[in-house]
């Protein structure tokens, strides 16, 4: 592919519904679908023909909850190879029964239809379904079921807007709307659309939306992209002799060529340990890394305190260069008012501009990859999808690890936090360290490799340094107390990214010292958030009266899921949340003087 040259001229070329300016396109794309989810246990209300949707819900004494679908035909609209740079969704509101709510778009993660059915007046109460329509059970009325009651979608909302009064009302333009677009035009057998979600905590809140069978044609919904055809993608190669370390491509161990995509959620590249506390972990393993960050470049418009929309961010190294790595010191560029996204596509250009550069101190840990890579775990819930960026006017891709703010210490380096491993063959014996692998447990895969901190302590750092410990002490090694107690037999022997993405639980009651639990916990429930299940496991440290109750946000009790005598150890329970409207809750342990709350969201 060849990048199309930047035209500078502000010619305005219309055709169509698409627009051509400074090189880039705009095109308004028309919805494809659109549907509404009514909340019925058996599955037989939908609307597809009609000229509205809804999302929040009515007044209805049960069964109130609406969800609104929306899908576009991206793959005839963009061309292939196109870069996505702004998207935004545009929809009309008709009907309101409450004042300002939060409406949000997730991206649907299952095939669903459009039928002939009609609902009558506003469409609050729906219509009968007929074939292909979704409903609140089916994807296709009535023979494919969603896997969940009230649709598949993605837990983490692509944008949120707030609606008020009857008016057009717009979503966008963001990078997870960006990423979904972009996403879809890559892979068009997985463009579902977005489902729009409401407030479902409160009666009357429902909103009415003008679909595309409305009859006023100007009210309809309208997808707007502003696209550019890409440069060539930058060659990607991390397992070359130049750009790897502890993964290196050889003739037998079969790691992935040059701009193959990488599957991170296999081994080498992740792996179980264990916490400060005896925490179980899971981390990636993206090879070592430097301690001088790389810089990357974020463009802003003069006085304006966010970047450009739409604008990818650029770098100047990429794996197998001198000076890269995963982890970017920010630099602020200030750029004309003016100024078009994505007309700068490299740091020369930047340079040659003469740009004002800003340094800061705000650091990003993002690896650099070939298009595909998938890395599908991240511990706060951020987007798992990968980020387009520019170098050297060529398009590459990186992953966001988001766990916790970084920042570039006092020396204008990467801090280091301390982990303790062990490997099968020890480092001071033939064919001893990396290559012999870690000491695993053949049963449950988890290694006893500690990691010193967690993102939520004040000294966390995903760059590691590697300390190793005599495999002989792998057994009495359980957390950071007892790795530091084993042999030691190498200090600082790499410097390596594993952002952490996954805290399972506490340690088992038979890993502390005479199968007793030291102190009392209660863990952060998971997944969170969380549709309809969750997990929260939490710990005894004496007999006594355990409780576990469940509230909503205005402190009414909602579930009891412990309410008996408990002996000294850790627990799991299960909350099922089917019956219970989305929102925010909370869970408190009690037991004896312990007592302990957390926040959950339950996300349908």
């Amino acid at each position: 592919m060849k990048r199309m040259k930047v035209i500078l001229s502000t010619l305005l070329i219309f055709f169509g519904g698409t627009a051509v300016v400074n090189g880039q396109t705009e095109v308004r794309i028309p919805a494809k679908m659109d549907n509404t989810l009514y909340e019925d246990a058996n599955g037989a209300l939908s609307n597809g023909s009609g000229q509205f949707f809804l999302t929040g819900r009515t007044g209805q004494a049960e069964n109130s909850i609406r969800r609104g679908l929306i899908e576009f035909d991206i793959a005839n609209n963009i061309p292939e190879g196109a870069v996505i740079q702004n998207v935004s969704l545009t929809l009309h509101m008709s009907k309101t029964s409450s004042d300002a709510e939060d409406i949000s778009l997730h991206k649907v993660l299952a095939e669903w239809g459009e039928g002939t059915s009609d609902a009558a007046g506003q469409a609050g109460k729906g219509d009968s379904a007929t074939t292909s329509d979704a409903t609140w059970t089916y994807r296709f009325f009535d023979t494919d079921l969603w896997s969940a009651p009230g649709g598949d979608f993605a837990s983490l909302a692509s944008a949120t807007s707030s609606v008020d009064t009857v008016a057009s009302y717009t979503w966008g333009t963001n990078n997870r709307m960006v990423a979904d677009v972009q996403s879809w035009l890559d892979n068009p057998s997985e463009n579902f659309g977005w489902i729009l979600v409401g407030n479902e905590e409160t009666a009357r809140t429902s909103k009415v939306f003008d679909s595309r069978e409305n009859a006023t044609a100007s009210n309809r919904p309208v997808l707007s992209v502003t696209y550019s055809m890409a440069g060539d993608i930058a060659m990607i190669d991390r397992f070359s002799a130049t750009a790897g370390h502890l993964f290196v491509r050889d003739e037998s161990n079969g790691l992935p060529g040059p701009n193959e995509p990488i599957d991170f959620d296999q081994g080498p590249f992740i792996t179980k340990g264990l916490g400060p506390d005896g925490e179980l972990i899971s981390y990636y393993n993206f090879d070592v890394q430097p301690t001088e960050p790389a810089p990357i470049y974020v463009l802003f418009r003069e006085g304006a305190s966010t970047p450009v929309e739409g604008q990818h961010n650029i770098i100047d190294v990429i794996p197998g260069d001198a000076g890269y790595n995963d982890f970017w010191e920010v630099q602020k560029v200030t750029v004309p008012a003016n100024y078009v996204a994505n007309t700068v596509t490299s740091y020369q250009q930047i340079s040659d501009a003469g740009y004002p550069i800003a340094e800061t101190t705000t650091l990003v840990n993002c690896p650099v990859v070939p298009e595909g890579s998938t890395a599908k775990l991240r511990l706060t819930g951020e987007s798992p999808e990968l980020t387009l960026g520019w170098y050297k006017g060529m398009v590459v891709y990186y992953f966001n690890f988001l766990e916790k703010a970084l920042m570039i210490d006092p020396s204008d380096i990467v801090p280091l936090s301390p982990i303790y491993v062990s490997f099968n063959i020890n480092p001071d014996q033939p064919g001893g360290g990396p290559g012999s692998g870690f000491v695993t447990d053949p049963v449950t895969g988890r290694t006893h490799n500690v990691a010193s901190t967690l993102p939520t302590d004040e000294d966390y750092s995903p760059l590691w340094r590697v300390n190793v410990y005599d495999n002989a002490d792998w057994d009495s090694v359980h957390d950071l107390a007892s790795a530091q107690a084993a042999n030691i037999l190498a200090t600082g022997v790499a410097t390596v990214n594993c952002p952490i993405v996954m805290i399972e639980n506490a340690t088992a009651v038979e890993d502390h010292p005479g199968g007793v639990p030291l102190s009392y916990r209660l863990d952060q429930n998971f997944p969170n958030p969380f549709n309809p299940t969750t997990q929260i496991n939490f710990t005894v440290a004496h007999n006594g009266r355990t409780t576990l109750k469940v509230f909503n946000i205005i402190g009414q009790q909602v579930a009891e899921l412990v309410d008996k005598d408990l002996q000294p150890g850790d627990y799991t329970v299960h909350w099922d949340a089917s019956n219970r409207a989305s929102g925010i809750y909370f869970y408190t342990l009690q037991t004896g003087s312990f007592r302990m709350t957390r926040k959950m969201m339950l996300l349908k």
